[in-house]
């Protein structure tokens, strides 16, 4: 191989490596930031009907009661598993942040599921059929995954 056809191979192979690090770095900056934006969401979001609660590097789980308004969750580098203890009659709002874990979402089978959760690098699975009761109560998920998995099933 003559030397030119190895400098170039050289320069190739470093510009690669180059995009490859920028690329991770913008990730590492961006789910940063997201985890930054989440803290100073729920902050003060816990009442009687609000559900708040955070996991990070680990693994943890939320049951959720029937009357459940809101919930504000958040998974960084961990599973969070989520469920209800009882059948919601009213819609829940669902604002989930997972960055680099994952997180089960179970819900009732009477339940609608609305989602209009945002991945960043990160996959979103809903692998239910909805209610065809378009009066059924719904969950509506919102938020993003950033290197992350979000499940939703009955």
């Amino acid at each position: 191989m003559s030397e030119s056809k190895k400098n170039s191979t050289l320069k190739a192979v470093l510009i690669g490596i180059g995009a490859v690090v920028a690329f991770v770095m913008a990730n590492i900056g961006a789910m940063l930031l997201m985890l930054r934006k989440n803290v100073k969401k729920i902050k003060g979001k816990e009442s009687q009907n609000n559900a708040v609660h955070s996991i990070g590097l680990g693994k943890g789980a939320v049951a959720l009661s029937g009357d459940t308004n809101n919930a504000y969750l958040s998974c960084l580098n961990g599973r969070l598993d989520i469920t209800f203890t009882e059948a919601p009659t009213h819609d829940v709002n669902m604002d989930l942040t997972c960055i680099c874990g994952k997180v089960n979402v179970t819900v009732p089978a009477s339940m609608r599921v609305i989602s209009e959760l945002k991945p960043c690098s990160g996959k979103v699975d809903v692998v239910c059929e909805n209610s065809d009761d378009e009066n059924a109560p719904a969950l509506r998920l919102t938020g993003k995954t950033c290197l992350g998995k979000v499940v939703v099933r009955k």
